[in-house]
């Protein structure tokens, strides 16, 4: 892997802390359906050296490092993405 190169992976957790599956308005056996679904899973474990990475510690069904705080930053993003 090249020396000046930085990874991140946001997506690669599974973890969802006890008390937000607890309040989960779905069951939890589709909150794992979906967890896994949703998740880029195990693709950290491609990389031989995780010094250089950034791996994101929780399931993006808890939080989503990637998206904005608010719908209409998270639409403009989408547009600029789709030209």
């Amino acid at each position: 892997m090249m020396k000046n190169m930085i990874v991140h992976i946001p997506h690669a957790s599974l973890y969802i802390p006890q008390e937000y599956k607890r309040a989960a308005l779905i069951s939890q056996k589709e909150l794992e359906q979906e967890n896994r679904f949703m998740c880029d899973y195990k693709i950290d474990q491609l990389l031989e050296d995780k010094s250089q990475s950034i791996i994101f510690p929780y399931s993006r069904l808890y939080c989503d490092v990637e998206r904005f705080k608010d719908v209409v930053s998270e639409a403009l993003r989408l547009r600029h993405l789709c030209r």
